[in-house]
């Protein structure tokens, strides 16, 4: 009786996510984010102590409202608001230039959430401050490439793109 019941549960987990109606299956895929990128304008290295503008590109729908939030990652301050609204142009590109303060030196991570509409994406942006800038710096000028120290860890998502898995906060 308990492995009939076994048996059942494998067989409802294996069908998850799958409905057949009419004849057809349709797989049941959880809703996208928001259409929105977000990059670095300049690769400018933060020094630590210095209060420094991130120039940031928001590319989107043409014509809409991003409503942004910025949360800092230890290591990190935000010297500006945490919230700004903000209007794409016609080609959908929207900027804004935050202002954060490296306090150590290393890698660091201003987490950036953007809403357009009904949907959100978050974005995590990538500034290195002090000896690892310098570091990072000097392996660009020779073509190389090195990791850095970072608070996360290396992976690959199942399309194969690089990220970094930053710890959680408690």
């Amino acid at each position: 009786m308990k492995l009939q019941h076994l048996a059942i549960g494998i067989a409802l987990f294996a069908l998850t996510g799958v409905s057949h109606g009419g004849g057809h299956a349709h797989a049941i895929t959880p809703k996208p984010g928001a259409a929105v990128s977000v990059q670095r304008a300049d690769e400018v290295p933060l020094s630590v102590g210095v209060q420094t503008r991130l120039d940031l590109r928001f590319a989107g729908r043409p014509d809409s409202v991003l409503s942004v939030e910025y949360r800092p990652e230890e290591g990190l301050l935000l010297h500006s608001p945490a919230t700004v609204q903000l209007r794409s142009d016609l080609q959908g590109v929207a900027t804004d230039a935050p202002t954060v303060e490296a306090v150590t030196d290393g890698v660091h991570y201003l987490n950036v959430f953007v809403t357009q509409g009904e949907r959100s994406r978050a974005i995590s942006i990538r500034v290195t401050a002090g000896k690892a800038a310098r570091d990072a710096r000097k392996l660009n000028g020779q073509g190389q490439t090195e990791a850095l120290p970072s608070p996360g860890t290396s992976g690959v998502t199942s399309q194969g793109d690089p990220l970094v898995i930053l710890p959680a906060a408690e």
